[in-house]
């Protein structure tokens, strides 16, 4: 007999990873560009002997359009890869998000 008491419902949707290069003082822009579109940080490390950090995120793919341009904004330099799917954690039918 298998227990299936805890399924949901849940939607998926196609990711980029996003890995960029950002000075310290760019880290909450770069941050709030990411919370805007549904981002998730999975890495952030300082690199030593220089004043940058990496991070690398996951960003749905139709939040993702647009975004190179918000990065430059705060002289952040990324490259993407579309590379997975993820479990969608908002309400993609609330126009409020």
């Amino acid at each position: 007999m298998t227990d299936y008491r805890y399924v949901t419902d849940v939607i998926v949707a196609n990711q980029k990873t996003t890995k960029l290069l950002t000075s310290e003082q760019n880290m909450t822009a770069v941050y709030n560009i990411f919370n805007q579109r549904w981002g998730t940080v999975v890495e952030e490390y300082h690199i030593p002997g220089v004043p940058f950090y990496h991070i690398k995120a996951f960003i749905p793919l139709v939040k993702s359009i647009g975004l190179s341009s918000a990065l430059k904004t705060c002289e952040a330099f990324s490259q993407f890869c579309i590379d997975r799917w993820g479990v969608i954690e908002e309400d993609p039918f609330d126009c409020d998000s």
